[in-house]
């Protein structure tokens, strides 16, 4: 079971970046976030990971750079400016981001 850290609130869900524990009266319900968004701490909502969310630190194994990645950064889902920086979510690993940079991962 779940402590909640107060009675009620959001709080992170570690083992997945687009959830979050909803506590009532220290109850904790895991809660999905709408699509493409993650949960942020700071703010205790669900975020644009483009918003700098802060993530917890992970190593990155280099099988996850695999090919079929390399088009993750041809179009940016937010709409900004070409050439802009702006992040993709890991299709397999949620906490994981990759950083485009001018059509580059």
């Amino acid at each position: 079971p779940v402590t909640c850290p107060s009675a009620s609130g959001q709080f992170a869900y570690t083992a997945d970046c687009a959830k979050f524990y909803q506590c009532d009266n220290g109850v904790a319900t895991v809660t999905n976030c709408q699509s493409q968004l993650v949960f942020n701490p700071q703010t205790g909502y669900c975020d644009w990971p483009a918003n700098k969310v802060p993530q917890t630190e992970i190593r990155i194994p280099p099988e996850m750079f695999k090919p079929q990645f390399a088009n993750l950064c041809t179009q940016n889902p937010y709409g900004g400016n070409p050439g802009e920086t702006f992040l993709v979510r890991h299709p397999e690993y949620c906490n994981a981001f990759f950083t485009c940079t001018e059509g580059f991962i």
